[in-house]
């Protein structure tokens, strides 16, 4: 007789194997939600592991606590694997480019302090420093558990999809110019065949005219 494995009806099964994966729309917690995707697409294994799910649950409940006064990043499709993830290496506060990561232009943090009111009293600025070093070292603790899968896979779609998006440009601009170089060597040609019948002329021009000679 075959075993037969029933699975009770109210039971929730937990897609995310105990990562607490935010909602996207959750805008302090967003920034959470791309970093699970970009450990999921980068080495599936990794989520498997006791200590990077720990590390990464640790980070949504850190960003929790400042609900309400903390904003983080949205992540467009488009700049999916530039940056939001790599730690600057000389500033372990502030993420930075995945490809030019010593380039100060890129230098970003993973989101902002919304309560304008603190921006203007010591002891709001205080509280907003401690929430950067805070945030920034939980997050600096599972940085260390996924970089080395993590910052390659990046760099390599990044490499994949700036190489796809130049070389379409590219293509465009070289069609665009063989046009042009037409163009131009019709009117050269048509240029020489105007100074070749008006060359012939000139030398017609050239020609004592014949005169009539009388008895």
């Amino acid at each position: 007789m075959n075993n037969i494995t029933l699975v009770e009806p109210n039971k929730k099964v937990d897609k995310y194997n105990g990562f607490k994966v935010p909602a996207k729309v959750n805008r302090t917690l967003r920034w959470c939600n791309h970093i699970y995707t970009i450990i999921k697409e980068a080495r599936l294994e990794l989520l498997q592991r006791d200590d990077v799910r720990t590390a990464f649950n640790n980070l949504v409940d850190c960003l929790a606590k400042y609900e309400g006064s903390y904003i983080s990043v949205r992540i467009t499709q488009r700049m999916k694997y530039y940056s939001h993830i790599r730690i600057k290496s000389t500033d372990p506060l502030l993420l930075t480019h995945i490809l030019h990561y010593d380039d100060d232009d890129w230098d970003m943090e993973p989101g902002w302090w919304c309560k304008k009111e603190d921006f203007h009293t010591d002891e709001g600025l205080l509280k907003i420093q401690a929430s950067r070093i805070d945030i920034m070292n939980t997050y600096a603790i599972l940085y260390e558990l996924i970089k080395r899968d993590v910052i390659p896979y990046m760099e390599t779609k990044l490499h994949q999809q700036v190489n796809e998006r130049m070389s379409k440009y590219y293509r465009y601009r070289m069609k665009a110019l063989e046009s042009i170089i037409k163009t131009a060597e019709d009117k050269i040609t048509k240029t020489q065949e105007k100074m070749v019948l008006y060359s012939q002329q000139y030398e017609e021009l050239q020609i004592p005219p014949k005169l009539t000679v009388f008895d």
